[in-house]
């Protein structure tokens, strides 16, 4: 199991982290399922519940929540489903997330 130091807030779905994402700036853990890998890059986590809806073609949909993730690690699988314990910044390019590890859920 994933351990959790006091200063990471609770995890969250990718859904939250997208309607909100100042509120989860810093160490944040998200909840996602894995829909785009690039290789030595990283990959884009999808929301579990719209995943679970409509499976990978949600990506085509507009109001489809998305979340780039940095990682330079092996990778995740496609389609897996995975908590990403790591941190949420904000620079003048806009948000990112840079992963520290990956556990798959």
């Amino acid at each position: 199991m994933l351990g959790r130091a006091d200063n990471v807030k609770s995890a969250a779905t990718v859904n939250e982290v997208a309607a909100e994402p100042k509120k989860y700036l810093g160490s944040v853990e998200i909840l996602g399922v894995v829909a785009i890998v690039t290789p030595d890059k990283g990959f884009v986590l999808v929301d579990k519940r719209e995943y679970t809806e409509c499976g990978l073609s949600c990506l085509a949909e507009k109001a489809t929540k998305k979340i780039p993730i940095q990682w330079s690690g092996t990778p995740p699988k496609l389609e897996d489903a995975v908590r990403v314990k790591g941190i949420l910044s904000e620079s003048e390019e806009g948000l990112s997330f840079a992963a520290k590890e990956i556990v798959k859920q």
